[in-house]
């Protein structure tokens, strides 16, 4: 059902079922997901001196809410850096504890891109599932 509500969409008018299922199934839209990162995921990925700088910074605030996220990122289970609520601190955080690139450095660990499928939950969408769609079925 949700297929053949997309496809009323006028971007698909016109275009031959491959093309609107390529269209469907590219990973071209930004999204967050679920991460759990640890201070060793922030070494890896944003490298040393990005990783020391957001840790130190966090170890030094008089922030509860800063506090526990550091104790997750020094567990082995890590902190959910694309959990909204934590998404939503790190905007909080950005301007005063953290700057902006630190901020967008953090949060860039949870970003992925989706694809429209993945958006409406259709799994992986063949031309044939076009087809079908656009003849009713």
């Amino acid at each position: 059902m949700a297929l053949n509500e997309e496809l009323q969409d006028p971007k698909y008018a016109g275009l031959s079922d491959t093309d609107v299922a390529d269209l469907l199934n590219a990973k071209v839209i930004d999204s967050v997901a679920e991460r759990f990162v640890t201070d060793r995921t922030l070494y890896a990925e944003l490298g040393p001196e990005v990783a020391e700088t957001i840790l130190t910074k966090m170890a030094q605030a008089d922030n509860p809410m800063v506090t526990r996220a550091l104790r997750w990122i020094e567990t082995r289970d890590g902190l959910d850096v694309g959990h909204p609520t934590t998404q939503a601190m790190l905007d909080s955080l950005q301007g005063g504890l953290f700057d902006e690139q630190e901020a967008a450095a953090i949060k860039s660990l949870a970003a992925i891109k989706v694809s429209r499928a993945d958006q409406l939950k259709l799994g992986w969408v063949y031309p044939g599932d076009v087809e079908r769609a656009r003849n009713g079925q």
